[in-house]
């Protein structure tokens, strides 16, 4: 998997980084709001781990732009701020997950095993129903 990693905080950056590839997926990083949209427009990426304060942007506005640019992305918002106002308004706004700073690399991992997931299961929905309407009835509605 290819995954965006987004927090103003270097070592976070890194933290993250080393933890992601030491499960083989690639990872990029960024560094405000502005780089990652910048990135996400550039290539496509299966994840984006998004700070929810970053030095001058909310994250909650940021997964906003994410999700227009990148509708695909899946989003989890990290905080050290974490709060279930803010986890119920990153879910309302189309977050994936939401994790509390400081994360260990099991939960990144279960992160990223549920993604998996959840992109085999809307293939094989979108699979379903594709044979679903080539092998139904045809309606002659005239």
């Amino acid at each position: 998997m290819r995954v965006l990693v987004v927090d103003d905080e270097k070592n976070i950056r890194r933290t993250f980084s080393l933890a992601i590839e030491s499960m083989d997926h690639e990872v990029s990083t960024a560094a405000s709001g502005k780089e990652a949209i910048e990135q996400l427009k550039r290539a496509n990426f299966d994840v984006a781990f998004l700070d929810l304060k970053l030095s001058q942007e909310s994250g909650l506005d940021i997964l906003e732009e994410i999700v227009r640019a990148s509708p695909q992305t899946f989003v989890v918002i990290i905080t050290a701020y974490a709060s279930v106002e803010t986890a119920v308004e990153a879910m309302r706004r189309r977050a994936f997950d939401y994790l509390p700073k400081p994360c260990t690399p099991e939960q990144i991992r279960h992160v990223l095993i549920n993604v998996e997931r959840t992109r085999k299961l809307e293939r094989q929905v979108a699979d379903l129903e594709s044979r679903l309407v080539a092998s139904g009835p045809e309606l002659d509605l005239a």
